[in-house]
C-alpha cells in the first residue's frame, strides 16, 4: 500500500500490478460466487482497494515528479501520503462489509457455503465467517498502520527510525561544531526527509563556515537520509545541551539585531 521510490521504471511496474492484481480479482471473485464463500470475496474485496489505490499510486507517481513552484515550494511530494490514506478509508469500508457479512453468516449459515478442504473434511459451515472476520483483522490493522503513518507525516513528526540525541551526536563530531539546539526533523513525503536547526559555533571567516556545513550535511545525508537541510550559524545561543531550545520571545542575538536596526532608523 506504500509507494514505490520514484524511477524511471516506477509506472510500468505499476502498470504491470494493475495487470496482475485484475486477473487475481477475476479469479477470486468467479471462485467466491461459485463457492458462495465470503472469505474469497473478503479478499477479493481487499483486491479492489489495491486495484484503486494502484491506479491513485499511478497518478501520484507523475505528481511526484513534478517541480517546485513558487506556490508549492516543496512541490507534491505528500500527494502519495494523500494516497495512503484514501486507501486506509477504503479498506475500512470493506472491514466494515466483511464484519455485517460475517456476522450474519454466523448466525444463518447457508447449506451451499464452502470454505474449502475444511469443510469438505470436516463440514464445519461457520469456518468460511470465521475466516473472514480474520481477513478482516488483518486487513484493519494493515489500514491502522498506513493511517498511523501518514498522520506522522502530516504531523511533521520525527521519523521512526531516527533518534535526535544520535544525530546531535553525530553532527557535534564534526570538528567545530558546539552544539545543535532547536532542532526540527519531519518528513517531506515517503522518502524524502528534512531538517532545521540552529548551529552552534566559534565566531570565523564565513569560508570556515561553510567548510563545517558541508560536512555536517554530508553527514546527516549519509547516517541518518535527510537531504533537505536548514542549518543556521549562531556563536552564542542557548545552553548548550538544550536540543529543543525555542525562545518565544526571540534569541538574544535576534533582539539585538531588532535594536541596532530602530537606532539606524531613528537617525
Amino acid at each position: 500500500m506504500r509507494l514505490a521510490n520514484v524511477s524511471a521504471g516506477a509506472a510500468a511496474r505499476v502498470r504491470l500490478a494493475l495487470l496482475l492484481t485484475a486477473i487475481v480479482l477475476v479469479v477470486e471473485v468467479v471462485g467466491g460466487l461459485r463457492a458462495h464463500s465470503l472469505a474469497l470475496l473478503s479478499d477479493a474485496g481487499h483486491i479492489v482497494t489495491d486495484l484503486v489505490v494502484l491506479g491513485l499510486s499511478t497518478f501520484a507517481l507523475a505528481q511526484v515528479q513534478r517541480p517546485a513552484s513558487a506556490r508549492r515550494t516543496f512541490g507534491y511530494q505528500r500527494v502519495g501520503i494523500l494516497v495512503a490514506l484514501v486507501n486506509a478509508l477504503l479498506l475500512a469500508a470493506v472491514v466494515v462489509g466483511i464484519v455485517v457479512e460475517a456476522i450474519r453468516r454466523l448466525q444463518s449459515p447457508g447449506a451451499v457455503i464452502v470454505a474449502g478442504l475444511v469443510i469438505v473434511a470436516t463440514g464445519w459451515l461457520t469456518i468460511d465467517p470465521l475466516l473472514s472476520l480474520a481477513i478482516a483483522a488483518l486487513i484493519a490493522w494493515s489500514a491502522w498502520r498506513v493511517v498511523a503513518e501518514a498522520i506522522n507525516i502530516l504531523l511533521e513528526s520525527t521519523p521512526a527510525d531516527v533518534r535526535t540525541d544520535a544525530v546531535v551526536s553525530a553532527v557535534k563530531r564534526v570538528p567545530g561544531v558546539r552544539d545543535l539546539h532547536d532542532l526540527h526533523i519531519w518528513s517531506l513525503g515517503a522518502q524524502t526527509r528534512a531538517m532545521s536547526g540552529h548551529l552552534l559555533i566559534d565566531d570565523q571567516r564565513v569560508a570556515q563556515a561553510q567548510d563545517i556545513l558541508a560536512e555536517v550535511r554530508e553527514v546527516l545525508a549519509h547516517e541518518f537520509q535527510i537531504e533537505h537541510t536548514t542549518i543556521q550559524f549562531e556563536s552564542l545561543v542557548c545552553r548548550p545541551g538544550d536540543v529543543f531550545c525555542v525562545q518565544p520571545d526571540g534569541h538574544p542575538h535576534l533582539d539585538d539585531a531588532h535594536d541596532r536596526m530602530t537606532r539606524r532608523a531613528a537617525g
